[in-house]
């Protein structure tokens, strides 16, 4: 009875970790996962931020006349229309 008891409880190691590798690897993956998706909204944001750039700086001449030249300063220094 007690080999029986001591194989069972063998049995149940190795199935525990059998059952830990396959939950660590699945994490990995979920990690991965995310990460790209992260990584892949950082390239659109950062090509959305160019692109208004790019809109912003074409068109400065118009909005320096619409804001005026300190607002604007204010707007690429500090990144509001209010000087601190």
């Amino acid at each position: 009875m007690q080999r029986t008891a001591v194989l069972e409880s063998v049995v149940a190691v190795v199935q525990l970790k059998k059952d830990k590798v396959e939950l660590e690897n699945q994490l990995e993956q979920e990690q991965e996962a995310l990460v790209n998706r992260l990584w892949k909204r950082m390239d659109k944001l950062e090509a959305e931020k160019r692109f208004l750039l790019l809109l912003l700086f074409i068109n400065l001449p118009y909005f320096v006349e619409l804001f005026g030249v300190g607002k604007m300063l204010n707007l690429f220094l500090h990144g509001n229309w209010i000087c601190c």
